[in-house]
């Protein structure tokens, strides 16, 4: 049975923006604040900035030359990050794998030169990741 519904939560720097498209078969509510709970409980952001300097790091060592191409003289002091947004998504329609997924963007010397995005299952644990460089 193909529900088609696709909700997306982003939480932006403490303001919540719900974007809701739902067919005619399907009627969704969603309880914002637990959302938000679960958020902490999980401690996604604090999990999110763990995960991104360990993949970091993995990064600046087994892809050296990679990595020195787009940092040049690395110091990780000039690193800054911060929490995008965190969304729940339903994904690979149509069995439709359900992910909460933060985006984390990295800025060096003070340009936007990536994204980490860390995947959630509903259970809380860490099931993958994405490191993208510019």
């Amino acid at each position: 049975m193909n529900i088609g519904i696709w909700i997306k939560i982003q939480v932006i720097k403490s303001s919540l923006t719900i974007k809701r498209i739902i067919n005619r078969e399907a009627s969704v509510i969603l309880d914002i604040e637990q959302f938000r709970r679960l958020i902490e409980q999980w401690k996604i952001e604090k999990q999110t900035i763990e995960q991104f300097w360990i993949q970091f790091n993995i990064y600046m060592t087994e892809q050296e030359e990679e990595f020195y191409s787009i940092f040049g003289e690395f110091t990780e002091t000039d690193v800054g990050c911060f929490i995008r947004k965190i969304s729940l998504e339903l994904r690979n329609f149509p069995e439709f794998v359900n992910q909460v997924v933060s985006y984390l963007c990295i800025d060096y010397k003070g340009e936007n030169t990536g994204e980490f995005k860390l995947y959630f299952t509903l259970d809380g644990e860490i099931s993958d990741f994405d490191l993208i460089m510019y």
